[in-house]
């Protein structure tokens, strides 16, 4: 089959779902690519991320799956796909050494109105992966976890990252109201170039 991929965002951020669509459709012997505008797909995947970004005209395909929190909050991938290692080498200069994924999904924080995730993920931050499902020795980590630090097996977590001795970015945040001792010296232990810390309400 030929498969084509239509990433609606900017290109500064690579696609997960895309890339992991794309590691599977390899795996399967199919030929995956950026779609051309003059090209002709067995079928179409088009991720939105958000809903502001404008989708490009199509080529033409035999069939179409549109995808992302930029069409609706209800889609997902297939269990197969969802847990694939990532073809970064769709994004080649934007992964250059560095792993993108998530080990948790979820938030609990549901008093602010500008965030998806509660509805999007869920009201309770669990796990959904081990690093090992997307890190392979890369030498920077760039986490998309929206709270990982409500999640319960956050220590487990934070030992898998501080073990990788990769330099880690936390790009959803980190939620400073489950700060504690014993998380605190856990996050010591990991390379991080700084932290981001989640302030959802001014009051508290």
């Amino acid at each position: 089959m030929k498969i084509g991929l239509v990433d609606c965002d900017s290109h500064n951020f690579p696609n997960l779902p895309l890339m992991k669509i794309s590691a599977y459709h390899k795996k399967r012997g199919d030929y995956v690519g950026f779609a051309k505008r003059n090209g002709r797909y067995d079928l179409l995947y088009v991720s939105k991320i958000f809903t502001e970004s404008a989708e490009p005209a199509l080529p033409e395909s035999r069939q179409i799956i549109r995808g992302g929190s930029g069409y609706d909050l209800d889609n997902k991938l297939p269990e197969e796909i969802e847990h694939i290692y990532p073809d970064y080498a769709l994004y080649l200069e934007l992964t250059k050494n560095t792993a993108y994924g998530f080990l948790t999904r979820g938030c609990p924080r549901r008093n602010h109105t500008f965030c998806i995730t509660p509805r999007k993920d869920g009201c309770v931050s669990r796990k959904v992966a081990d690093l090992s499902e997307f890190w392979h020795g890369q030498k920077k980590i760039i986490l998309l976890d929206q709270n990982i630090l409500a999640c319960r097996e956050r220590m487990e977590l934070l030992c898998q990252l501080a073990d990788s001795r990769a330099l880690v970015e936390f790009n959803g945040g980190m939620d400073i109201r489950f700060l504690n001792g014993e998380i605190i010296e856990a996050l010591r232990k990991i390379r991080v170039m700084n932290y981001h810390f989640a302030w959802d309400d001014p009051r508290e």
